[in-house]
């Protein structure tokens, strides 16, 4: 779920400028997020985002679906690009294929180019004590 563009220099300010906007709004719209993957490695082990990686992840419970599709036209006022994917697996123990799976964010360039920033929000779905995200996807 990555960019091509590393988290360093103007790239690494637009992706902070850009999480910073991005949090805002869901914490406006009471989205319970946290940070995820290499994001939040980083953030631990460095205190910093990695310059090496190429996006932004976040995650939120799939009881805040309704409070995220809340969010993302705010987010779309900001001259941010959303798209969202399915879980699209059929036999998927936990998931159903039409399963909100993630929603990326993307930054833009002049109000219709793709920026270099991604911000990637998974969405986890829980089972007894355990939360699970699919790897299948169909675009939205």
């Amino acid at each position: 779920m990555s960019s091509k563009y590393k988290l360093e220099g103007k790239v690494g300010a637009a992706a902070l400028k850009t999480l910073k906007l991005v949090t805002d709004i869901l914490e406006k719209n009471d989205v319970n997020y946290c940070l995820d993957a290499g994001t939040l490695l980083g953030v631990v082990r460095e205190n910093r985002l990695l310059p090496w990686d190429t996006d932004i992840d976040l995650c939120i419970t799939a009881d805040n679906i309704e409070k995220l599709k809340k969010s993302l036209q705010p987010l779309k006022s900001k001259n941010l690009s959303i798209r969202e994917s399915l879980n699209g697996v059929e036999d998927h123990n936990i998931l159903n294929p039409d399963d909100l799976r993630v929603v990326k964010v993307r930054n833009r360039v002049k109000l219709i180019i793709r920026g270099p920033v991604l911000i990637d929000i998974f969405i986890k779905y829980p089972d007894a004590e355990n939360y699970y995200w699919s790897e299948g996807a169909i675009e939205n």
